[in-house]
Formats: C-alpha cells, structure tokens, sequence
C-alpha cells in the first residue's frame, strides 16, 4: 500500500509533464473560418507580376505562445516563392519599409485546453505591401496610401479562425495543430491576391 501512494503520484506527475511538455495529438477537430480581404493595386501591378522581390520582410506580433510557431511556419512556406523572394524577419516594422512587407497579427479570442478537450478562437490580420507601405495595418477601416510610380500591392486580410477538437491532446500538440491551421490562410491569402 504503501508503493502504491509513492507511485500514483509519480505516474500522475510524469503524466502531466507529458501533456504540457510533449507534442502529441489524436484527435477529431472542427474548424470554421470567416475571410475579409481588402486589397488596393496600381492599374499596371498585374502586368509587371513576374517580377519578383529580391527580399521581403516578415513580421508576426509574437503575443501568444502559436504566434512563434505560426511565425517559422510562415517563414518556411514563403522562403523563396517568386512573389516573395528571401525571407527575411523584421524585428519592428515601421510604417513605410524599403523592401516588401508581410505583416501578421494573431489576436486571441478563446482558447481552453484540456488532455481530452480543446476548443479556440483567434482572429489573424494579414498585412501585404510590395512597396513596402503597411501604415494601414492598425486601421479599424483599412485606407491605403500609396506613392509613387512603381508598381504595387496591398492587402489587408482578416480571418477568425473558429476550432473545437477532442481526443488526447497535449498542449504543444493542440498548438501546433493551430499553427498548421493558421498557416493554411496565410497561404490562400497570399495566394489569392498573388494569383488572383
């Protein structure tokens, strides 16, 4: 009896390390995803679209633990497409960058985790400008400003990002699995407006 009361409690805490520290996941989720885009392009942007950047900055607002992962997600899916060129992270963007910008915001909305329930709501901002210009990122109601006679791109897309899953999750398994959620419309985003 006395065995038993040393090793509950060790089984219990080895138990619960595993679900906050290790990455593992079976489960069965439910998303739903709702997209704005509002997109601004010089009338000769679509001609001059085989040009590519040499390089385009990238920063993700790091205020939540799957905004890091979200983060080198982001960066490898982008690293050298033609639309994009080198990826290269910006530490504080301003409003009005040299080189292209990709600008995203992860603002949380609901998020409960549990080893057998987990259910989030995050609402992503991605921000696009191939001159560099994303001083409309912050804007309740976007309004571009653009200069000059090169040409250009804007967007400014907003998704609210809905998900409930059940199984055995842990922690950093539930994580990431937001973060390849995540990563799916940053990329229709980017795509749509690239290709579209």
């Amino acid at each position: 009896m006395k065995k038993l009361l040393i090793i509950l409690p060790v089984a219990l805490l080895v138990l619960l390390a595993a679900f906050l520290l290790l990455d593992f996941r079976l489960l069965k989720g439910q998303s739903s995803v709702i997209s704005t885009i509002a997109a601004s392009h010089s009338d000769d942007f679509s001609a001059s679209r085989d040009l590519s950047p040499s390089v385009t900055g990238l920063y993700v607002e790091d205020n939540v633990a799957v905004a890091h992962l979200l983060a080198a997600y982001v960066k490898a899916l982008l690293q050298n497409q033609p639309a994009i060129g080198r990826v290269t992270e910006i530490n504080s963007p301003s409003d009005q960058m040299d080189i292209p910008v990709v600008y995203i915001e992860l603002v949380p909305v609901k998020y409960i985790w549990t080893p057998v329930y987990a259910t989030a709501e995050y609402q992503l901002i991605i921000s696009y400008a191939s001159n560099g210009d994303i001083s409309f990122r912050k804007d309740p109601v976007t309004h571009f400003r653009s200069s000059g006679d090169q040409p250009y791109l804007q967007f400014k897309a907003t998704t609210t990002l809905k998900d409930t899953s059940f199984g055995i999750i842990s922690l950093p398994g539930y994580r990431h699995y937001l973060a390849d959620k995540l990563l799916e419309q940053v990329d229709q985003s980017l795509q749509s407006q690239f290709n579209g």
